[in-house]
């Protein structure tokens, strides 16, 4: 039973609040997904909007794309350290203040039928 999901949020923003275009980000949310299926064995990839408040307290209202994997406790362990070092890479990478990295125990989990 796979009981953890991460999820890395992709922004649409190049420079905190600068627009992509639709193939960069497309781009950027299929690469997270390659690195999930390598660590995790699949990822799913969900669109949806949010907004945060800069460091200088302007929000930033944009489209993001949430990539996610399901894993069991052994599969976080063996790769937590190389999922926050791509997060990293990526803020640094599309000049953003910060990304929303999410970890979350299932109750019940994920299973194959």
């Amino acid at each position: 039973m796979l009981d953890t999901r991460v999820s890395l949020y992709v922004p649409s923003t190049n420079n905190i609040s600068e627009s992509t275009s639709t193939q960069e980000f497309n781009n950027r949310s299929l690469e997270i997904g390659k690195k999930f299926g390598q660590w995790f064995g699949g990822f799913t990839i969900t669109e949806a909007n949010g907004g945060w408040l800069t460091d200088n307290g302007d929000l930033v209202v944009e489209s993001v794309k949430i990539v996610s994997s399901y894993t069991d406790k052994a599969g976080l362990a063996d790769h937590m350290a190389q999922v926050r070092e791509l997060a990293e890479s990526k803020r640094t990478e599309w000049s953003q203040e910060a990304i929303s990295l999410e970890v979350v125990e299932i109750k019940g989990g994920l299973d194959f039928i």
